[in-house]
């Protein structure tokens, strides 16, 4: 019997050491996290600040491999052509060429360019309008409540949970002060995603206790040049006003289905 406890305590000894040296009760080992990861999550939540007057230059090939490397890694399958910020800042936002009609929207109290060519397919909704052009590039203007304090906030769930990291570098996520005062906008936020094999453009424009929202998307690599230079026109020259249509309401949530919710509403009649 001795013998045995004996070959039972040793077995044992053996497996604990083995458990030991092959990492078992170490912890786990994590990836090298670069300045931007550690960020705190109040940091990215404040509104964005303001582009430093060193970036509002002619040339930012000199930044370039700092501003992309912002990006942690994630590889670029958007069109970068779409970039309104840099292209403002480039000084290379231009109508020339084409054929541009102004559009004053009496209800969302807004104004904005598109290439007369799109006028045609215009569908119009509460707090919303549509247009989609030839090649299937989908173009809509919308005014709502935000759904959070900060358009920030608010921005960085929606890419969160509908498309993943946003692919326009950190630096030409929102426009200048200049810009910004021109739309008559307090705060604005600029997003590039590729979902589904269509690629996303989305800008938010705060007004008052408003937000303005224009959302494009088109089949990834199917735009052609003037396509880029009006959308890139279209979100650098946008301006908002007070709102005059009907801002849909949120919808309530209820722990009780629908039927329940029926039910007690004929018993109260």
């Amino acid at each position: 019997m001795r013998q045995i406890s004996y070959a039972l305590f040793f077995i044992t000894l053996i497996s604990f050491t083995c458990f030991i040296g092959c990492g078992g009760s170490k912890e786990a080992a994590y990836p090298e996290t670069s300045s931007d990861d550690m960020m705190s999550d109040t940091s990215e939540m404040a509104a964005l600040p303001d582009i430093p007057d060193s970036l509002r230059v002619a040339d930012t090939s000199s930044i370039a491999a700092a501003i992309f490397g912002e990006l942690d890694s994630v590889k670029i399958t958007t069109d970068a052509r779409i970039n309104p910020v840099m292209a403002l800042q480039n000084g290379t936002i231009s109508n020339a060429g084409l054929q541009l009609e102004k559009v004053t929207e009496p209800g969302l109290s807004c104004e904005y360019y598109l290439p007369k060519s799109w006028i045609a397919s215009r569908k119009e909704y509460k707090n919303l309008v549509n247009y989609i052009n030839g090649n299937n590039l989908s173009v809509t203007v919308s005014v709502a409540k935000p759904a959070f304090d900060s358009l920030n906030l608010w921005a960085q769930v929606e890419e969160a949970l509908s498309f993943g990291k946003n692919q326009i570098p950190k630096h030409y996520q929102r426009f200048n002060s200049a810009a910004e005062q021109s739309m008559k906008c307090s705060q604005t936020y600029i997003g590039r995603y590729e979902f589904g094999g269509k690629q996303y453009n989305n800008a938010f424009y705060r007004f008052g206790d408003y937000q303005f929202n224009i959302i494009t998307f088109h089949p990834v690599d199917s735009l052609a040049a003037e396509d880029v230079q009006a959308l890139n026109y279209l979100f650098s020259t946008f301006k908002a006003a007070e709102p005059k249509v009907e801002i849909p309401k949120p919808v309530s949530i209820s722990s009780e289905s629908p039927i329940e919710s029926a039910t007690k509403t004929k018993e109260t009649k």
